[in-house]
């Protein structure tokens, strides 16, 4: 709204007025809910504050206004998920102006999103994520209407079976043998060793991998 004084402005409705000339008219400018003032131009008139124009002349000054950005609001503000995944529903508030539009959502590929109805510049968006297959842990951010939610979800825990035979003879002349590995998930690595002090005539040969893998060794 802007208003004058000497009155004779009340606009929007009212945006001009007849004054004699010489006269000091001072112009207000006031924004309304969910807008700014953001400041004058013609008249000799600029910056946010009141315009002051002496008539000698017929004037034309214009006040301009831009809305407020809508800034949402979320809770909670980040989720921690396990291996297994799971679902949390995201509360989403919007302000800054008397109606706000629905937020724009986007998401890590691994995240689904799906948004309620949005009404009265409230609404919810469920993030669900599914079981990790690998044993690395995953990041990332939701953004909702702007407003950043970062994720991450737990890696699933490796387990090493061996598959290592109760017994097993060797002449005395030596020789090889090898036994079986299973890993999961199958990005875990694995090493195997063998105590040099306790059994320095058993050599591995081949004892490290990822996933499922085949463990090789010598005796001298």
């Amino acid at each position: 709204i802007v208003s004058s004084s000497p009155s004779g402005i009340s606009c929007g409705s009212d945006c001009s007025e007849a004054y004699p000339e010489g006269t000091s008219v001072t112009l207000t400018a006031i924004a309304a809910a969910g807008s700014s003032f953001t400041g004058w131009s013609g008249g000799g008139c600029s910056g946010t504050g009141t315009c002051v124009v002496t008539m000698g002349a017929a004037t034309t000054v214009t006040a301009e206004f831009a809305l407020l950005p809508c800034i949402y609001t979320l809770k909670p503000t980040s989720k921690a998920y396990t291996a297994n995944g799971g679902s949390v529903t995201v509360t989403v508030t919007g302000k800054g102006q008397t109606v706000c539009p629905s937020p724009v959502v986007s998401a890590p590929g691994w995240v689904t999103t799906v948004l309620s109805p949005w009404t009265k510049n409230k609404g919810t968006v469920k993030l669900t994520v599914t079981k990790n297959s690998s044993s690395f842990p995953k990041s990332g951010t939701v953004t909702i209407g702007g407003t950043p939610f970062p994720v991450t979800q737990a890696g699933t825990a490796c387990a090493i079976k061996k598959f290592v035979p109760a017994s097993q003879s060797v002449g005395k002349m030596g020789g090889s043998s090898s036994f079986a590995v299973e890993a999961a998930p199958q990005d875990c690595a694995w090493t195997t060793a063998v105590s040099a002090a306790a059994l320095p005539w058993l050599h591995i040969t081949s004892g490290t991998g990822t996933g499922n893998g085949t463990v090789e060794y010598g005796v001298d």
